[in-house]
């Protein structure tokens, strides 16, 4: 649900973007009738009783705030209570703030909208022919609770989870029947039928769960109450009760099937107690092959995240440190002839600000990216120490060390910084870095710098650094506000968050009164994105331990499922091992070998997992695809032992239970003798 609301509106049924064409159209905002425009927005409302809203990002917090802008042409609908009521917010991850459509009349009309309503496909025709007619292009999108619900679980970790726990109830409904396998038994002999046997069972669950599911939901209800007043509480229903079907068939058909088993044990040996051996044992191998292999990805993925959780919690006070930077939002409706003149614009005033020593450049490139591109190679380029560009206002903020311990000061020179312990790669890496920057913009000056330096970026392509240590890095140094940064580097390091801003409100005056009024939308603190981005990281990670706890008790519960059948099914010959004094080993080979084969069976897939990374890249590689510069994830090469020790837990905890169940089993049959 807070993926929802993270990414979409409640109740909406289409989302519009409204832009300039590529090709054509209206070259600029004063080309554009905003007055018509909106007025036809009000007018499709209205004509088709459809309440249609403008989403705008909030301008000092885009990431956990916006604003929706709401015309109303249905007045029974529930969103349009929202303009007295209040947006219904699920989560508190995201604050959205309804305001009048009058509000935003003399805005430029570009931007993103929402509609709402069971005419979604008129609305959007009339809409879309209407502004087309103005030279506007206009597409649709939808995302259906289907598909938000499916990415939250592929990016929250709890697709993972849910897996698991639906193996937890194969588990669990599966040895409910294995361990009554004797009073089915006996209702057989009373001449029960199947339909009957099972009718029972669910009538049984029935009185027993009932209850329970009414407890859980009052309780999930007055949570829910104190957590959000009970917002989007139909939605919410709806998905609980989506996930509570599915396991509970998973559960019927787990139940259904294992009592046909047990049904196919001729009468008098069921009544002794036997049960379908093998049909069992394959069936709970199947559930811990499956459960080991999602413990593989599961493991991996959280060793990944608490890496990146921690080095996140270590930057925590570089961020704090520099607090002051700001990230800049930008207009994302402009046409080319637009974006050009007023890109340049900013670049004038950025450039100035840089100069001024308001803008940081802190900005992480790999190497490999700077290697040059060979369209006939057929391998990935070589990785290589990761390159900061940083400017002078950089150096001043943070301490970098020569090698002789003396502080690295800002000078008016462009220079390359190396560890002393990259001496023997200075060659390739001055070649590589020099090439990557061109002729045009050389470094003067090779620094040797001290080995083990705290070196912070704040920025990448990817966007803001929550874990903004760079190991063993590569700076280059480049005076602020010099004729080394271009102008269209200063839109890109600004908009991607690697050139942030001290005073923010400067550039948008600047830019405003420059000639590029509402280029520069807004702006936010860079460490917040940050701190954003760690919440994320961390939550996932819980996720995350929570399914590697559940994968493992999965695994540690079949262990005690193969080790009770396996016992039961060879007792006889159990005991007489022991009277005789065989080794265990001879008794138990067959579970032996079993365990064996399913372990040799994880290490190989654990050890085709960056094996198959590379033949993938090999592939497009093959296919004419660019060598992409990227590495094989350090844990993704740690696959085969994160396999390896998965098989040895599994292994251990069937050894043991075997042991215990068969001690118990000597104990019992000596008892009796």
């Amino acid at each position: 649900m807070s993926a929802a609301d993270d990414i979409g509106v409640q109740g909406a049924t289409s989302y519009l973007s409204v832009n300039t064409p590529m090709v054509g159209g209206p070259g600029s905002a004063k080309d554009i009738d905003t007055q018509t425009a909106t007025a036809l927005i009000q007018a499709t409302a209205q004509a088709q009783h459809a309440n249609i809203a403008r989403m705008v990002p909030d301008l000092q917090n885009p990431a956990t705030r916006r604003n929706l802008y709401l015309e109303v042409g249905d007045g029974s609908a529930a969103s349009a209570t929202w303009l007295a009521k209040g947006y219904p917010d699920f989560a508190r991850s995201m604050t959205t703030t309804v305001l009048p459509w009058e509000k935003i009349a003399s805005m430029d009309v570009r931007g993103r909208y929402v509609l709402f309503g069971a005419n979604t496909a008129d609305v959007e025709h009339a809409l879309t022919v209407g502004l087309e007619a103005m030279g506007l292009d206009v597409t649709s999108t939808t995302a259906s609770p289907g598909e938000v619900f499916q990415w939250f679980l592929a990016t929250s970790g709890l697709g993972a989870s849910f897996l698991i726990l639906a193996l937890i109830v194969v588990v669990s409904s599966g040895a409910g029947v294995i361990l009554n396998a004797r009073s089915y038994a006996i209702q057989r002999l009373q001449g029960s039928s199947f339909a009957e046997v099972l009718s029972r069972d669910l009538l049984a669950l029935g009185r027993f769960a009932l209850p329970l599911y009414v407890g859980v939901a009052l309780l999930t209800a007055i949570g829910l109450f104190v957590y959000n007043s009970l917002h989007q509480l139909a939605q919410f229903g709806m998905v609980a009760l989506l996930v509570a079907a599915t396991l509970a068939l998973t559960a019927l058909l787990t139940h259904t099937a294992v009592l046909v088993l047990a049904g196919r044990v001729p009468l008098i040996a069921a009544v002794k107690g036997l049960i379908p051996s093998k049909s069992i044992f394959v069936s709970i191998y199947t559930v811990r092959i499956a459960a080991s292999l999602l413990a593989v990805g599961i493991l991996s993925a959280t060793l990944a995240l608490g890496g990146q959780v921690l080095g996140q919690q270590a930057s925590k006070a570089v961020w704090a440190s520099n607090s002051d930077l700001n990230q800049l939002q930008f207009a994302s409706y402009l046409s080319m002839e637009e974006f050009a003149q007023q890109s340049a614009t900013f670049a004038h005033v950025a450039k100035q600000a840089d100069a001024d020593g308001q803008a940081v450049l802190a900005f992480m490139r790999p190497f490999a990216e700077m290697r040059p591109y060979d369209p006939n190679s057929k391998v990935a380029p070589a990785p290589g120490p990761p390159v900061v560009f940083v400017n002078s206002s950089y150096l001043e903020r943070e301490t970098i060390l020569d090698a002789q311990g003396q502080r690295i000061q800002p000078s008016n020179t462009v220079r390359l910084l190396v560890p002393e312990t990259l001496q023997g790669e200075l060659t390739e890496i001055t070649a590589v870095i020099a090439g990557a920057i061109g002729a045009d913009r050389p470094f003067t000056e090779t620094v040797m710098i001290a080995n083990n330096q705290a070196i912070n970026a704040f920025g990448s392509n990817s966007g803001i650094l929550a874990d903004t240590e760079v190991p063993g890095a590569v700076l280059v140094t480049i005076p602020s506000g010099g004729g080394w940064i271009t102008e269209p580097d200063y839109y890109a390091y600004a908009m991607s968050g690697a050139m942030l801003f001290t005073d923010p409100a400067r550039i948008i005056s600047g830019a405003d009164t420059a000639g590029a009024p509402a280029f520069v939308t807004g702006f936010h603190p860079a460490a917040l994105d940050a701190s954003i981005v760690f919440q994320k990281d961390a939550s996932a990670l819980r996720n995350h331990l929570f399914s590697t706890i559940a994968a493992i008790a999965v695994l540690m519960v079949t262990s005690l499922g193969v080790a009770i059948i396996y016992t039961r099914k060879n007792a006889q010959r159990i005991f007489t091992s022991f009277i005789h004094g065989w080794r265990s080993w001879r008794v138990n080979k067959v579970l032996l070998t079993v365990e064996a084969v399913a372990g040799i069976g994880l290490v190989l897939y654990g050890l085709s997992i960056p094996a198959r990374h590379a033949g993938a890249l090999a592939k497009k590689i093959a296919d004419g695809g660019a060598p992409v510069p990227v590495d094989i994830p350090a844990l993704m090469e740690w696959a085969p032992a994160i396999a390896a020790g998965i098989a040895l837990v599994s292994i251990t905890f069937t050894l043991l239970a075997l042991r215990g169940y068969k001690t118990s089993l000597i104990r019992s049959h000596s008892a009796d003798a």
